[in-house]
């Protein structure tokens, strides 16, 4: 196979990180270059890469996630390059990566993907499902009129006491709410429901679900968990990828804009 070396990126290695990024996920390098640096997630300690003969060949990201009981890895923008694909260089770094984590003390992981065969031979398995529908509103509650506009720092309050409620919900520290609010995000209450609108969907819901605010998409895409708790009404439903989980004891509660 060739000499292997897998590891963090150096700052030296970014721009090639960026380009193999690009090439296999079909983005605009120019919008990427700009974008990449400024994410809040955004630390070389957690930029892997495989090279192959000195060429850099396969790459993933992972990113920190907490709950009550333990710290996580998220895993994101796992890409090998075309010509090199079949030769096993995904699931090698795969392994690293979550070796290296576990000695962090960071051994569960999760995942979305659309295709599962390379995460199944590292551990992986299916936890749930990401759907996407139309949110169906009463007539009383498609005129509710009694949704008025947040601040995101209130609305940090009401998740927090959410996300204490149960262990398997996704906590969000400091960093994690920055990146949270790195996307304009326009959170609404009425009662004690929130919904948090987002262009062109919704991703957010704290219960219970009264409706939506008028301006607010019915375009719904979360976890089918979460969709069923929450007690979404959804019209034509469809999957758009799967969630996945490396040792991890149970299917967590989160939602979509903490998707990594």
């Amino acid at each position: 196979m060739g000499r292997i070396e897998i590891r963090t990126i150096r700052e030296t290695e970014v721009q090639e990180f960026l380009e193999l990024l690009c090439q296999v996920f079909e983005l605009d390098p120019a919008r990427a270059g700009m974008i990449f640096r400024t994410e809040p997630f955004y630390d070389l300690r957690r930029k892997w890469a495989l090279w192959h003969e000195g060429r850099m060949v396969s790459c993933l990201t992972t990113v920190p996630i907490r709950f009550a009981k333990f710290r996580a890895i998220g895993v994101a923008g796992v890409a090998t390059e075309p010509s090199q694909r079949g030769r096993g260089f995904a699931e090698r770094l795969l392994e690293t990566v979550l070796e290296a984590a576990e000695a962090d003390s960071e051994g569960k992981a999760l995942l979305f993907a659309k295709r599962t065969e390379l995460y199944q031979k590292v551990g992986f398995e299916v936890l749930d499902e990401v759907v996407k529908g139309e949110i169906e509103t009463s007539g009383e509650q498609a005129r509710n009129p009694g949704w008025l506009e947040v601040k995101s720092e209130q609305y940090q309050k009401a998740y927090e006491n959410w996300s204490k409620g149960d262990e398997r919900r996704l906590l969000r520290d400091e960093r994690r709410w920055r990146y949270w609010q790195w996307s304009m995000k326009v959170p609404y209450r009425h009662g004690d429901s929130y919904v948090v609108w987002e262009a062109p969907r919704t991703r957010e819901l704290l219960p219970p679900f009264v409706g939506l605010p008028e301006n607010a998409s019915r375009e719904w895409v979360g976890l089918a968990s979460m969709t069923e708790r929450l007690g979404l009404p959804l019209r034509a439903r469809e999957t758009e990828m799967l969630l996945m989980g490396c040792r991890f004891p149970f299917v967590p509660e989160m939602f979509l804009t903490d998707q990594f």
